[in-house]
């Protein structure tokens, strides 16, 4: 405020704040030094004389020029009655640049019904079953005599009955097949005293009678390979019960089931004159025995009595 420009007043009211509540400081008079005083003078000169300065120096003059373009349509103007009001060069204009006033999209048009489905296709009628030449069942009690010649042949073809001969044994069944040895007893049995392995020699010794350092046991005997038929199962009714393929294998290897002759006797099962020369090797177990009871011929014992 400048030098001896100051002044101030002593406060000596009071207000009651309650028994015990005020409290008061006795402040001392500051005393105003001159040198401050001088001081403060000077930087209050120089910052007037500042903002002296910059008020006095001139400012550029800006100038700004707005560009106004006009519109040819007013958009806005109308807007609620658009459809009928409004030209239909403001409509293009407002839609174009503004999105006002354009026309509703066109519906799109109904997808056309699916065609109809064809009816199901019915399936193909069967085709018939076609007729047996020959009833195999009618009159075969007395087919030997009642069958014709034509018959006869298509019925045995067919059916295994009316047969003036008996068919052929069915084919056995075929081995299995022989699975892979260990080792090869052949390889290396000029040294197989020194260049056979414990394992090779304890097998080849067992299977093949090779690398033993004691003499092998007898091989095993081979297994009795199984029978197609069992001429035992139902001969009291072997007749009517039994196939036709199994009364020709039994017949031909066990002695039963073998039809009547046309006389009325039983032809024999076997010939014992063919291949006599060679029985022992060519005659099967049941010729031998067959031929042994009724002819005296390929026993391997004494022979037995013929029968009568």
């Amino acid at each position: 405020v400048g030098a001896g420009g100051g002044d101030y007043a002593q406060e000596v009211t009071y207000k009651f704040v309650g028994c015990g509540q005020g409290e008061f400081d006795v402040v001392s008079e500051r005393q105003t030094r001159p040198a401050c005083l001088f001081i403060g003078g000077c930087v209050g000169f120089v910052l007037l004389f500042a903002v002296m300065v910059l008020l006095l120096i001139p400012t550029p003059t800006t100038t700004t020029t707005v560009l106004t373009t006009t519109l040819p349509y007013d958009c806005n103007a109308g807007l609620s009655n658009w459809q009928a009001g409004w030209s239909i060069a403001k409509k293009g204009w407002c839609c174009q640049n503004q999105k006002k006033g354009c026309p509703p999209p066109p519906t799109p048009p109904r997808p056309p019904a699916p065609p109809p489905k064809p009816p199901p296709t019915p399936p193909p009628p069967q085709p018939p079953t076609p007729q047996l030449p020959f009833d195999c069942n009618a009159g075969f009690a007395n087919w030997q005599a009642g069958w014709s010649v034509p018959k006869k042949v298509w019925c045995c073809a067919h059916g295994g009955k009316g047969c003036t001969t008996p068919p052929p044994p069915p084919p056995p069944p075929p081995q299995p097949p022989t699975p892979s040895l260990p080792f090869d007893c052949n390889a290396g049995f000029a040294n197989w005293q020194a260049g056979w392995s414990v394992p090779k020699k304890g097998w080849c010794c067992a299977h093949a009678g090779k690398g033993c350092t004691t003499p092998p046991p007898p091989p095993p005997p081979p297994p009795t390979p199984p029978l197609p038929y069992d001429c035992n199962a139902g001969f009291a009714n072997w007749q009517s019960g039994w196939s036709v393929q199994k009364k020709a294998w039994c017949c031909q290897n066990g002695g039963k089931g073998c039809p009547p002759d046309v006389s009325g006797c039983t032809s024999a099962p076997y010939d014992c004159e063919a291949g006599f020369a060679n029985w022992k090797a060519g005659w099967s177990e049941p010729k031998k025995d067959w031929c042994c009871r009724h002819t005296g011929k390929g026993c391997t014992t004494t022979p037995c009595p013929t029968a009568r």
